[in-house]
């Protein structure tokens, strides 16, 4: 599933696509000379974890727990 994509100037692009359970980022660079790509990826519950960890409070828990298991199914 795509998240989302866009220019980095003329020569550059990136792109969030979701895959698996994963979040993969990906950036291209592509110039007269040559080019170069740069590709992670970060298991969505892990992510959707560290990210209820830094938010205060307990509402946050159930609405990330729900979004984790909706996700993981993709």
């Amino acid at each position: 599933m795509d998240l989302g994509s866009g220019q980095i100037g003329a020569e550059g692009s990136w792109e969030i696509d979701l895959t698996g359970g994963n979040v993969i980022l990906s950036s291209k660079y592509q110039g007269t000379s040559g080019g170069a790509e740069l590709k992670a990826n970060i298991d969505v519950g892990f992510l959707l974890d560290e990210l209820a960890k830094k938010i205060p409070g307990q509402i946050d828990d159930a609405i990330l727990g729900l979004l984790k298991a909706a996700l993981k199914a993709v």
